[in-house]
């Protein structure tokens, strides 16, 4: 607890000889009594406040996250609202920043400073031995944060942060996105899906003229995401399987971006689009998670504002809509696609 701070007053109830409570005299607090007032009680208030189980599950094991991203998912206001969508939303976007390169020791960096000084602690720096921050990180310590974390946003947050330093054993049915070296310049807003809740729900019709709905697929034919193309922001997509990018998976459901040139080979599928293989798209890059990363029974609890942005502009099916509907959708259309 807090020291109180000292402001010079009296004892708020003094009493004279014979028990009767005397009022006390008003105190003017002097403007920087008045600063220490205000800042014990907001720590008492964030002493009282229910951290994210997220950041409680990493903290435990001795890996906190650093204070961009536990603010975040702590929903902070500056993390909240209009574009920005919620928290929730802001961290996924903060770990696509990591996503963009290849594992390295600036992962360590999604910890906060002291688990980064203690790992560079432990090492001899005038024994010439290579300095591989990544190499300290206690993997078994990251799983069990992990295993202790119950609810399904939170696992998905915290099961990305384990892959950048336990990289999953490759399994031949994932889909491994080639990682875009250069940053894939798209809008990551909260309007970037709004476009595709609009098609999934009332059609190609409900949006402007020229706008595309094409499914990337993988060599067997089956649907990997769905891009929207003269819509907005051209070539950002959503993924409806499991991929993999550097080495880290990112859940069905997550915004991507997607680079491949005029003369990429695509087959048209019906008036909403085309059918484009993976394997000739260039590259691709994770943008953060849509709100279908998440069961609908699960997504108010997890986006929040977020959510509430989609309430009040009356997106059809932002609550109720599941990416494995959409997935499904989707490959109706390539099953029956017709010109």
């Amino acid at each position: 607890m807090e020291k109180r701070p000292n402001l010079n007053i009296e004892s708020p109830l003094p009493v004279n000889e014979a028990g009767e409570v005397r009022k006390p005299k008003h105190t003017v607090l002097t403007p920087e009594q008045a600063e220490d007032l205000r800042n014990y009680i907001a720590k008492l208030y964030e002493d009282e406040k229910i951290s994210n189980p997220v950041i409680e599950s990493f903290k435990l094991q001795g890996y906190p996250l650093n204070f961009l991203i536990t603010n975040m998912l702590n929903e902070g206001k500056e993390h909240q609202g209009g574009r920005k969508g919620s928290g929730f939303t802001q961290a996924s976007r903060h770990l696509a920043g990591y996503l963009r390169h290849e594992r390295n020791d600036l992962d360590t960096m999604i910890f906060d400073d002291g688990v980064r000084t203690s790992l560079e602690d432990q090492f001899d720096y005038g024994s010439g031995e290579k300095i591989d921050l990544r190499s300290k990180i206690n993997i078994k310590k990251l799983h069990e944060a992990l295993d202790s974390i119950e609810t399904e946003e939170g696992r998905l947050i915290a099961r990305m942060i384990v892959d950048m330093f336990d990289t999953p054993i490759d399994d031949q049915k994932e889909t491994v996105l080639k990682a875009q070296e250069n940053k894939i310049d798209l809008g990551t807003c909260t309007t970037s899906e709004v476009y595709f809740f609009h098609y999934f729900r009332e059609g190609i019709s409900s949006l402007s003229e020229g706008a595309e709905m094409n499914i990337i697929i993988d060599d067997s034919g089956n649907p990997i995401m769905i891009e929207k193309v003269n819509i907005g922001e051209s070539h950002s997509a959503i993924t409806l399987t499991e991929c993999k990018i550097n080495n880290v998976r990112i859940p069905k459901g997550s915004l991507v971006g997607i680079k491949y040139g005029k003369e990429v080979p695509k087959t048209r599928l019906d008036k909403a689009g085309f059918k484009i293989n993976i394997q000739d798209c260039e590259g691709f890059e994770f943008l953060r998670f849509t709100t279908l990363a998440v069961s609908p029974e699960n997504r108010k609890r997890a986006f929040g504002e977020h959510q509430e942005v989609y309430k009040q502009n009356g997106i059809n099916g932002y609550d109720t809509l599941s990416i494995e509907e959409v997935a499904e959708q989707q490959k109706y259309r390539l099953n029956f696609y017709y010109i």
